[in-house]
């Protein structure tokens, strides 16, 4: 794994997008395929604050919220020690300098509080994606809280995301392999057992974020923190999906349940024959689970909505 931090990239032509000083060729240049560090505009917001955070976070609906004692390995599943449903949110947030634990709220676009932030990012983020991978599809936005030593496990989001520091300071690796069938086979074993967490660490590298500095993380990219210093760490994440990522999260399932069989599925390029007919043997197999559902009384089988568990990063 590399070892020194990445430097802002200036290569690309172009003016940056506000409030990213990011530009769209640059992140052109990379979409789905590597990270890439940049400067934003909300370090240090004031929506942000562990004291405002406390209370609104409290107020929220518990489906939204994913709220841990705080780990310290990247090689364990994400999550292990659940904090009890009736915890003092509120308490917890705001001394979290203390009390070991390590927050994610989602669904944030939803509210008043933060109805701001999504205005002012969902222009920019589309400007900055264009028309690649179909251009963006849904955005959500979250955020992030944990205290100092805390360590997110390494694991894979299906979306792209956009994880910005907002205050405190963290570590951030993130996958850059290039062995792609390696990257993949490791991403079907991981969706196939995440309860195993991540046993080995993929190439990655390393990005350190202080409030203003962000990183893109492509979909499916392995990644993992640690807060730094002597602090807590906020970060708000804005993770969006395309085309290119709903139809990708279809062939990752139809692939999964293939390895689960002791095959060595292959990755399958955007839009390509191969994409294609995975696609067509998912929907049929749903075709038949659903026809099967009708015929013993189950009815249709749910959805999971987009911005729950498994469509967000951090």
């Amino acid at each position: 794994m590399a070892e020194s931090a990445e430097p802002l990239d200036s290569t690309s032509n172009g003016a940056p997008i506000a409030p990213f000083d990011l530009e769209r060729d640059t992140l052109h240049a990379v979409i789905g395929e590597h990270p890439v560090a940049f400067r934003h505009g909300f370090g240090d917001d004031a929506r942000c604050t562990l004291e405002t955070l406390g209370p609104y976070t409290a107020r929220l609906p518990s489906a939204w919220i994913r709220a841990h004692w705080a780990q310290y390995s990247p090689h364990e599943p994400r999550g292990v020690d659940t904090v009890p449903a009736d915890a003092d949110l509120d308490t917890i947030v705001r001394d979290l300098a203390t009390s070991n634990a390590s927050i994610r709220v989602y669904n944030l676009e939803l509210t008043s509080e933060f109805r701001e932030v999504a205005a002012a990012v969902d222009g920019p983020v589309r400007a900055l994606v264009g028309d690649d991978e179909g251009g963006v599809e849904s955005l959500n936005l979250g955020v992030f809280l944990a205290s100092p030593d805390a360590v997110t496990p390494a694991h894979p989001d299906r979306h792209h995301n956009l994880l910005l520091g907002v205050s405190g300071t963290k570590e951030v690796w993130v996958e850059d392999d290039p062995d792609e069938r390696a990257h993949y086979l490791r991403v079907l074993d991981w969706m196939g057992h995440p309860q195993d967490g991540a046993p080995v660490l993929p190439p990655a590298r390393r990005f350190v974020l202080r409030p203003g500095d962000g990183v893109y993380i492509p979909p499916y990219a392995f990644h993992w923190t640690t807060v730094l210093d002597d602090g807590p760490a906020v970060g708000l994440s804005i993770g969006f999906s395309t085309p290119d990522t709903v139809r990708s999260a279809v062939v990752h399932d139809w692939d999964c349940r293939m390895r689960s069989k002791g095959m060595r599925p292959r990755p399958s390029p955007a839009g390509g024959t191969r994409e294609r007919a995975k696609t067509r043997c998912a929907a049929a197999l749903v075709h038949v689970a659903r026809a099967r559902d009708r015929l013993t009384g189950k009815g249709d089988r749910a959805t999971v909505p987009a911005g729950q568990e498994g469509d967000n990063a951090g």
